[in-house]
């Protein structure tokens, strides 16, 4: 039995795989590690179904060819080459007498990569919408002021920055309150950590009055971070509206389109907010003018009303007055008529009264004739009356006698 050299069989491999691999040939594969060293990239590919890793194997993209890829397809590889993506790669099969099997890429189809990301999405979004969970985020109610705000993004992140300068240096005086929670915005944390600080927020979200998700800028590969269905499925079980602005001008990702309103940039967000807020000033301001304007109406028909009351009342005084002024004089009119009559008799009857006196006074009897006779101090006027006894006393006209 003939035994080969481990050299001799590794070339023997070698010629067999150049002869039937003479041509660059595409191949799909997922990707499951990458790593960048000096420009170089090295990528560890599997194939796998359900249950099981069917095919594995390591490839490389020499940093000559990663430059050419940039020029000329503009593919950004920090996007592209994520743990998960679905590839589409051409590539040299190479077989080295030492270093064994190694597949060189020297190209690379971002628009499969593209075309499989879309297709998950659409999986997720269909998923989403037979667990009822779909844009349930939407159906939430912003306050008419948004003040406090629990915003989520990467504390290094740009779009950070640019949203809190834009949110609390306004033109409008307004004040916020502004709760910081950390996450990764990119790369394989992003859906762990994202939910957490999801999670963090709804246990507290009595504290404030919307989710801010803030991301800076990116490629469009960066987005597939947030085609997830457990950020949205999260998103969907807040009990506060969530604002996304992760930054993307043209796509929109499962976040944007879950989330209470998308904005395409964080310093989006930051005037959205503004806006609402002037929008219930301006609703302040209006009704206020409102309320003015039909104070200033009320008050001048009141006025209206006054002014004619008062002349009502002038009138009716004047013309009380008047009538007042009659009944004076003629009252005073009929009491002086009424005191002369009285006076004038009275006068009558004192005059009566006085000559009835005068008729009765004993000089007016005595100068008739009539005498006076007193017995004992006491006015005779009968006969036998007298004591014949006692003295009798005579009054006259001209003097008194007495008689034992």
């Amino acid at each position: 039995m003939e035994v080969f050299e481990l050299s001799k069989l590794n070339g023997w491999i070698r010629r067999a795989i150049a002869l039937n691999f003479q041509e660059p040939i595409w191949i799909t594969a997922e990707l499951v590690s990458a790593k960048e060293s000096r420009g170089h990239w090295y990528l560890d590919l599997v194939e796998k179904n359900e249950f099981e890793v069917l095919a594995q194997n390591s490839a490389v993209i020499w940093s000559s060819t990663s430059l050419l890829l940039k020029k000329q397809a503009s593919i950004d590889l920090n996007s592209l080459l994520r743990a998960g993506h679905q590839l589409k790669l051409q590539v040299i099969v190479d077989y080295h007498v030492r270093y064994g099997l190694k597949l060189v890429v020297q190209n690379i189809d971002s628009a499969f990569t593209q075309g499989v990301l879309a297709e998950q999405k659409q999986k997720i979004i269909a998923r989403l919408i037979l667990e009822k969970l779909w844009q349930r985020n939407k159906e939430r109610e912003l306050p008419k002021v948004v003040q406090r705000i629990a915003l989520i993004s990467s504390s290094t992140a740009a779009g950070k920055a640019d949203f809190e300068h834009q949110l609390l240096h306004n033109s409008f005086s307004y004040s916020y309150r502004i709760d910081f929670f950390s996450s990764a915005m990119q790369g394989d944390r992003t859906e762990v950590e994202l939910v957490s600080a999801l999670e963090k927020i709804n246990r507290q979200y009595n504290k404030y009055d919307c989710v801010v998700i803030i991301r800076g800028g990116g490629g469009k590969m960066d987005l597939a971070d947030f085609d997830s269905y457990e950020i949205a499925k999260k998103i969907s079980e807040m009990k506060l509206p969530v604002i996304s602005g992760i930054g993307h001008q043209i796509d929109e990702s499962i976040t944007d389109l879950c989330s209470f309103y998308s904005c395409k940039t964080p310093t989006a967000v930051a005037e959205f907010i503004h806006a609402q807020n002037r929008e219930f000033e301006t609703e302040c301001e209006e009704l206020f003018s409102a309320i003015l304007q039909e104070s200033n109406m009320l008050l001048n028909q009141e006025r209206i009303s006054l002014n004619r009351i008062e002349q009502d009342i002038y009138s009716q005084l004047q013309l009380f007055g008047g009538r007042t002024k009659t009944n004076l004089d003629m009252l005073k009119l009929n009491l002086n008529q009424h005191i002369l009559a009285n006076l004038s008799s009275v006068t009558l009857s004192l005059f009566q009264i006085e000559s009835q006196v005068q008729a009765r006074d004993p000089r007016t009897i005595l100068s008739q004739g009539y005498t006076i006779i007193l017995q004992n101090q006491n006015w005779i006027k009968l006969k036998q009356s007298v004591d014949l006894n006692s003295a009798v006393h005579i009054k006259f006209i001209d003097g008194d006698i007495q008689i034992n």
